[in-house]
C-alpha cells in the first residue's frame, strides 16, 4: 500500500494549486485526476478563460507557476461594473476600477484555462513530494483511525492522514461522506471579449 500525507481526489484548477503549496510545504501528497493531462491541455477540451485577481496571481507566484503563464496571461487594467436588464436601459450608476489609481500592473489578468493547467503541469512535474495519478477515479474511501484508506478505480490503495474531495463542483466523494452544501443563483451575466488591435 502507497502512503502519503494528503491524497487530493480531482486535479484541476483547484486541486493541483493546493498540491503544489502542500508538497512545496514538506507534504507527500498524491493527486488522483479523472482526465488525462493530454486531453485536457488540447484547445478542444475547455475553450474557457478563467480571470485571476490580484491575489490569485500573488499565489501563483509563491509556486512557481506564474513564470509560466504570465506569457498566455493579458492583464486586467480597468473593470466598470454597470447595472441593467435585458431590453431596459444601462443604469445611470457605475463603479470604475483602474490598476493605476491604486499604482499596479493590474487588477489581475485573464487567461485561458488550458494555460493555467499548462502552468501547473510543468510546476507539478518538477516538485518533490507531489505524484500525480492520472487518468485515476477514486472507488472508495474508508476512514480508520487516525488515517484514511483511499482506493482508486485500478485497485490501488493509498493511505493518508487526509483526503480532499477537488473533484468538481458535485464532487460524488464530498456526497458519499455526507458533507452538504449551499447555493444560490446570483441571476448575472458576465461578458469576457477578446479584443484584438
Amino acid at each position: 500500500m502507497k502512503h502519503a500525507d494528503v491524497v487530493i481526489s480531482g486535479g484541476g484548477m483547484v486541486g493541483l494549486p493546493l498540491a503544489l503549496a502542500l508538497a512545496q510545504g514538506g507534504l507527500k501528497t498524491v493527486v488522483a485526476d479523472t482526465a488525462l493531462p493530454a486531453r485536457v491541455l488540447d484547445p478542444r477540451f475547455d475553450g474557457r478563460v478563467s480571470a485571476l485577481a490580484y491575489a490569485s496571481v500573488r499565489m501563483l507566484t509563491a509556486l512557481g507557476v506564474w513564470e509560466g503563464l504570465r506569457p498566455n496571461a493579458q492583464p486586467i487594467q480597468e473593470i466598470l461594473v454597470t447595472d441593467g436588464a435585458a431590453g431596459r436601459p444601462a443604469s445611470p450608476f457605475s463603479l470604475h476600477f483602474d490598476a493605476e489609481e491604486i499604482g499596479t500592473e493590474a487588477l489581475g489578468h485573464i487567461a485561458e484555462n488550458r494555460h493555467i493547467r499548462a502552468a501547473l503541469y510543468e510546476v507539478v512535474a518538477r516538485t518533490p513530494n507531489l505524484e500525480l495519478i492520472a487518468p485515476a477515479a477514486v472507488k472508495s474511501l474508508d476512514m480508520q483511525s487516525g488515517r484514511a484508506i483511499v482506493t482508486l478505480a485500478d485497485g490501488e490503495a493509498i493511505s493518508a492522514a487526509l483526503v480532499i474531495a477537488a473533484d468538481v463542483q458535485e464532487s460524488r466523494l464530498r456526497n458519499e461522506m455526507g458533507i452538504s452544501v449551499i447555493g444560490w443563483s446570483y441571476t448575472l451575466t458576465g461578458i469576457v471579449d477578446t479584443v484584438e488591435d
